[in-house]
Parts: structure tokens; sequence; C-alpha cells
């Protein structure tokens, strides 16, 4: 099933709402309308689906999946395409976090490897993508992510503590910065400062602090 058919399975066009920080630019209805192809959902290979890319038909958008090269990739065109790339099983369990919701935002060029919270310890959630899934235990509650129907990623706000606290984890910093840059106003420095600083998480802070720094300074 291609995901033009999975995400009208899985996500109402009443539901395609994202509430909370949603960024006025975000353009979630424009996802339901877009196609993902991968070997598994059409009657091409991987290597047709490639070659039709490199005669620009296609975009491939994650390893293993496209789209058509007119596509506008956008937050939510990145959502669901990670959603069909996972299966719906872990899209459905897990909330998509850190480097990855980066991704989604638009402030990580790359993937090389899948990163969602889960409320608490279970089983490794199936996994239909060539890349490694990674899922943390981390509490999401409903203020900290914004939702696609029934797909969830971290906020900005929860996406942007989440990489100020793994700040040594490779692109981390660079990706803050970037989140920073384009959607400084959904993220509360005062606020967020403060609360590192409560928790004694001194390096997060200091990692926090310069990226608004050097955020400021690309403008």
């Amino acid at each position: 099933m291609n995901l033009a058919s999975w995400s009208h399975h899985v996500i109402h066009r009443e539901e395609a709402i994202m509430p909370g920080d949603q960024p006025s630019e975000f353009s979630w209805s424009h996802a339901l309308t877009t196609e993902f192809m991968t070997p598994a959902s059409h009657d091409h290979t991987q290597r047709e689906l490639e070659a039709l890319a490199l005669d620009q038909h296609l975009f491939e958008i994650l390893p293993g999946t496209f789209v058509t090269s007119h596509t506008v990739v956008d937050p939510g065109v990145r959502l669901l395409a990670l959603a069909t790339t996972v299966g719906e099983t872990a899209s459905r369990l897990a909330v998509f976090s850190r480097m990855t919701a980066a991704w989604i935002y638009g402030c990580v060029d790359q993937l090389d490897r899948i990163q969602m919270h889960v409320g608490g310890y279970h089983r490794p959630l199936p996994n239909d993508s060539p890349m490694s899934l990674l899922t943390l235990e981390a509490a999401v509650d409903g203020n900290d992510s914004n939702h696609l129907g029934s797909l969830r990623v971290t906020n900005i706000e929860r996406t942007a503590f989440d990489l100020a606290l793994f700040n040594i984890m490779p692109g981390s910093r660079q990706a803050l910065v970037r989140l920073i840059a384009r959607y400084g106003s959904h993220v509360p420095f005062e606020q967020m400062t403060e609360s590192l600083e409560q928790q004694r998480r001194y390096s997060a802070r200091r990692c926090l602090e310069s990226a608004f720094k050097e955020a400021a300074r690309s403008h």
C-alpha cells in the first residue's frame, strides 16, 4: 500500500492539525496529498527508483523513499516520509525526537539513524527502514509534541531542549543553532536556561547560550 492510501488510513483530514507551537509557515494539509514511493509500495525496484531520481523525475527524501521532484519538501512531508519509512507500528507508539525532529523541521541535512522517544521500557519497535532506529526512554506529554493525526514529533521547544541536553552527540549543537535561527520565537531562552540551571544541567545551559549567540550572528 503506498503512503497516499496509508496516510489516509491512519490520518483523517480533519485531524491534520498540529496544536502547540506550530509555526504559521507549516503546511500539514499539503503533506497528505504527497505520494511516497518505495520498492515495497510500487512495482519499481530500488534501482529503477534510483534511476528515476538520477533523471530528476524523483527525489530520494530518505534512503529507499522517494517523492516526485516537484514536491515541496516541508516539515509535514518529512514527518510522513519518516512514518512511511519506519512503518505504522513504530510511528504510532513513539515520538520522533532529537536529531530526527530537527530533520523534520529542516535543520538537519541528512539522517543516518532515526531517533524516537518512548514513554517507558518495552521491546524494540519494528523498523522497516534501512536506517537504524534508536528508541530513547523519555516522557513526552501533549504540550511537548506536535501531532499530525496519530503521528507525533517533539515540538520546537522540546527539540531544542533535547539537543542542548545531548549536545555532545555529533551534529546536535549545529542543529540547535539552525533550529534557533529558523524558529527562534518558539524557543523561550530565559525559561529554558532557568530550567536547565535548576536541574544543574550546566553544560546544556552553556550550549543553549552559545547557540543563541551564534544564531543571532548568522542573521
